[in-house]
C-alpha cells in the first residue's frame, strides 16, 4: 500500500519536473512563478494575497501538466491530421490560456498597486 503511494508520488513528481523543465511553456511558467514568489517576498504581501498567488500558480502549472499529458497522448495515438485530436489539443491549450489570463489578473491586482506606490512614493 505505502509502496504504491510512493510510486504514484514519484510518477507525479517526474511528470511535474518533465513539464516544468523540458517543455518550453513549462519553463516560461516556472520563471514567472519564481518571479511572482520573489516579488511577493520582496513586497511582503499579506497572507490572503499569498493564497491568491499560490492558487494562481498552482492552477497554471496544473493546467500545463494536463495539457502536456494530453498532447503526448494524442501524438502517440496519431501523427496524422485528425479533426478530433486537433480539437482536443486546442481545448487543452485554451485551458492553459484561461489559467494564465487569470493568474495575470491576480498578479496585476496584487503587485501593480504596490509597485506603483514604490515608484511614486
Amino acid at each position: 500500500m505505502i509502496g504504491s503511494r510512493i510510486t504514484a508520488l514519484r510518477n507525479a513528481l517526474r511528470g511535474l519536473f518533465e513539464t516544468l523543465m523540458h517543455e518550453t511553456h513549462g519553463r516560461i511558467e516556472f520563471v514567472f512563478a519564481t518571479a511572482a514568489i520573489g516579488i511577493g517576498v520582496w513586497l511582503e504581501i499579506a497572507l490572503w494575497e499569498w493564497i491568491a498567488v499560490v492558487f494562481a500558480i498552482a492552477t497554471v502549472v496544473a493546467s500545463e501538466c494536463l495539457n502536456t499529458g494530453l498532447e503526448h497522448l494524442a501524438d502517440r495515438v496519431t501523427k496524422e491530421e485528425d479533426t478530433l485530436v486537433r480539437k482536443a489539443k486546442d481545448a487543452a491549450a485554451a485551458g492553459v490560456f484561461v489559467a494564465v489570463l487569470g493568474a495575470s489578473a491576480v498578479g496585476g491586482l496584487i503587485f501593480l498597486p504596490k509597485l506603483w506606490a514604490l515608484v511614486i512614493g
